[in-house]
């Protein structure tokens, strides 16, 4: 009986885009990391980033599972899955920069849709193109999986709406150029009666009344993470995402398909841990 780490695919197209991906993971990826002297719990800049960013496009990887209207190969979940896997079991640094996770189209998630062409323009065709970065703002501190307990409230104020609250665990914050926040519209949610509303927004992080801190470190060690405070911050009404008080499903859809991509990409971080153990245990000296 033979077993192997790294899985074989009957589908030509599957297996044809897993040994590309490998082919670049292992060989131009991992030189480039190399040579910057990029190591898991260093500060990553823009400048390590954007490099790699339109590589990844040219090699047609970067929003590769989007439709080929943006630029995407339209991949299933199935074929996506397969590819994730991959960056999990690569131990490349950059790995969450190839497809898109880390301020890129994945990111972004099914947002797409909602948009307004403005809001394609200015924001997600940009992202796309490796050219702006996002982040994901919805959690606070109070507000994790009763994501519903939130406090960063959204008032309407002439043509816009001012935004106030407190957003953690914002990954790729540090080097995001606008953020996509989950707000409560505010006078909802207050009485024991009365729901809350949610609306989602497209907020530059340079804007007036917003600010990007340091987040939590995880326990990798990674510098991905920030803290997005919004302190009246204005934001007009063409960066509102669907329709105001459909943002609660904007972010949930958008996180259950993230959420369901973590799978693979945990198997592939599984396959490492195994095939680390295994090198240690064949080339260990006993003193």
């Amino acid at each position: 009986m033979t077993f192997s780490l790294r899985p074989t695919y009957d589908d030509p197209r599957t297996a044809e885009l897993v040994d590309r991906l490998r082919g670049y993971l292992d060989g131009e990826l991992a030189d480039y990391e190399r040579e910057r002297g990029i190591t898991p719990m260093g500060r990553l800049t823009r400048a390590d980033l954007e490099p790699v960013w339109r590589r990844s496009r040219e090699l047609g990887f970067y929003g590769i599972h989007l439709p080929k209207e943006y630029g995407g190969q339209n991949l299933t979940y199935t074929q996506l899955a397969a590819l994730k896997e991959e960056l999990g079991a690569s131990g490349r640094v950059l790995s969450h920069c190839v497809l898109g996770d880390m301020g890129g189209p994945l990111r972004a998630g099914d947002i797409l849709k909602y948009a307004t062409r403005h809001q394609l323009d200015t924001y997600l065709l940009p992202l796309v193109r490796g050219e702006r970065a996002c982040c994901f703002s919805l959690t606070e501190t109070d507000a994790g999986s009763d994501v519903r307990s939130m406090r960063t409230v959204a008032t309407r104020d002439g043509e816009g709406y001012r935004l106030s609250g407190h957003k953690v665990f914002s990954s790729a914050g540090p080097f995001a150029d606008f953020a996509i926040v989950v707000a409560r519209m505010a006078d909802t949610g207050e009485l024991p009666d009365d729901k809350p509303r949610f609306s989602a927004f497209l907020v530059d992080l340079d804007s007036p009344g917003c600010r990007v801190e340091d987040g939590a470190t995880p326990m990798s060690g990674e510098h991905i993470e920030s803290d997005i405070v919004l302190d009246d911050c204005w934001v007009p009404t063409a960066n509102l995402l669907g329709e105001e008080g459909t943002g609660m499903r904007i972010a949930l859809g958008r996180v259950t398909t993230n959420r369901l991509l973590h799978c693979p990409s945990v198997l592939g971080a599984t396959r490492r841990a195994l095939d680390l153990t295994l090198t240690r245990a064949r080339t260990r000296m006993v003193a």
